[in-house]
């Protein structure tokens, strides 16, 4: 099965100009609108984590000065080749390139003034746990920036959506395949406010300024690490029979509730439901890779000694699917997350929770995401 930095190693040599083209250019304003959020100064150390080409560190490079000092992170040995062979601008700072995952970065605690991931963090296997990493390396009251494309809320972010879908799926050239994982990779990002909470929670400070672009496809959010470290949040619980769930926090909150108010004992189908695959049989692997991991995060959430829990991966249209394994294994109820997107949204790129409440043959629950 293919990993994103197999996909991203075949496209390193010109990602740049097919990520412009896909995005109308968008992306070059996009990017300089982060870097103009993180507020450099001379001197500053800064990480760029998932650094691509390199483009964005060296702008970054540039506006600390030869005084800084920037590390660029990204797992692709292909990104990073090309990353290198590009000059640093004058005056910029000394530019180091490291080959890692976000999940696990190799940067002693509290190392960096600045910290920014740019259309980086959806690709990571564990987004949530790169962003723990990312604040653990960031210094007391410093800045982290991250810039991405989230799964949308609203009318206009879920036909601009589908639009990336239309424009990335008969993309059949060998050399162009990867890039259907762009549209594909939106199943597995966070929206908005999923990922806006994590960075508050990881943080411990509120998020200082968030911009959309394509109505809520593009999400730009900026949160400064707290001076003095807050209390953990209280456990949560969760709820019993089977709980659907696709990985995203939503759903996790679903999880969370069961974890917390079910019986101990009782049974937990926990639920993953792979949509169908796309044409692209290498895109098709990694998708089919994401939805394992989405699943085997989840089943982190229940604890063993407390119910017998059941992982169960799906295929199929996941509101149908999910209503037919309901009804099969006689559940009792059924635990959804329900993400708060527009009647457009909903109606453009689905809604199981809603399909559940008409469909299913027991209770449903469904738990409100961020």
């Amino acid at each position: 099965m293919a990993e994103t930095p197999e996909l991203f190693n075949e496209i390193a040599h010109h990602y740049d100009l097919w990520s412009s083209l896909l995005s109308a250019a968008g992306i070059r304003a996009w990017h300089q609108a982060a870097v103009e959020r993180l507020r450099l100064t001379p001197g500053l150390r800064v990480l760029d984590v998932g650094c691509g080409t390199g483009t964005v560190t060296r702008t970054m490079a540039a506006a600390v000065g030869p005084q800084g000092q920037v590390t660029g992170l990204d797992p692709s040995a292909g990104m990073l080749d090309q990353a290198r062979r590009e000059p640093l601008p004058p005056g910029a700072a000394p530019v180091r390139w490291v080959q890692g995952f976000g999940e696990e970065l190799p940067f002693p605690d509290s190392s960096f003034d600045r910290v920014t991931a740019q259309f980086s963090l959806r690709n990571m296997r564990d987004w949530r746990r790169g962003l723990a990493e990312m604040v653990r390396v960031l210094k007391p009251g410093g800045l982290l920036a991250v810039l991405d494309l989230v799964q949308p809320t609203t009318t206009l972010g879920a036909l601009a959506m589908r639009a990336l879908e239309g424009v990335t799926r008969p993309l059949s050239v060998p050399k162009l395949e990867p890039y259907r994982w762009l549209g594909r990779s939106l199943l597995h990002a966070a929206t908005g406010a999923e990922l806006t909470a994590a960075m508050a929670a990881v943080a411990g400070s509120e998020v200082a300024t968030t911009t959309h672009w394509l109505g809520d496809l593009v999400l730009l959010a900026v949160v400064r690490r707290a001076a003095v470290p807050l209390p953990g949040p209280a456990p949560r619980r969760t709820p019993r029979a089977v709980w659907a769930t696709d990985g995203s926090l939503t759903a996790l909150r679903a999880g969370a509730w069961i974890r917390d108010h079910l019986a101990p004992g009782m049974e937990v189908h926990v639920v993953t439901v792979c949509p169908p695959p796309p044409d692209d049989a290498q895109v098709a692997a990694t998708d089919r890779v994401a939805w394992l991991r989405h699943r085997d995060a989840s089943l982190e959430v229940l604890p063993g000694d407390r119910f017998t829990v059941v992982p169960v991966l799906l295929d199929g249209q996941p509101g149908p699917r999910l209503v037919e394994y309901v009804r099969r294994v006689e559940a009792e109820l059924l635990v959804v997350g329900r993400k708060a997107r527009t009647r457009g949204a909903r109606e453009l790129l689905g809604d199981v929770a809603a399909f559940a409440f008409r469909h299913a043959s027991c209770p449903v629950l469904a738990v409100d995401g961020p």
